[in-house]
């Protein structure tokens, strides 16, 4: 048996975002308050991602450092306050 998610009834704060934690498989993001689900990606996004990130870092000037798939809060609204985005990817 398969369990569903259920959608909240409301648009989500970031802190309720944070409250529900990580969700497998797959992930989670927040836009504009509503909670979306991604599948996992698949092994040819990920390779991508992985030689992207190593190009990036040879270029990246002293103190910087290339971080794949981290959530990230925008700060763009107040964290009780329904967020436009979190985890952008």
């Amino acid at each position: 048996m398969t369990i569903q998610p259920v959608a909240p009834l409301h648009l989500l704060t970031v802190a309720e975002y944070l409250e529900i934690g990580e969700i497998e498989p797959g992930y989670s993001e927040l836009v504009e308050g509503r909670l979306l689900m991604s599948p996992t990606p698949v092994p040819d996004h990920n390779y991508a991602l992985f030689e992207m990130a190593v190009q990036l870092r040879s270029q990246l000037p002293r103190g910087l450092e290339v971080i794949q798939c981290m959530d990230v809060d925008l700060q763009l609204a107040p964290p009780d306050a329904p967020a436009p985005s979190a985890a952008p990817t």
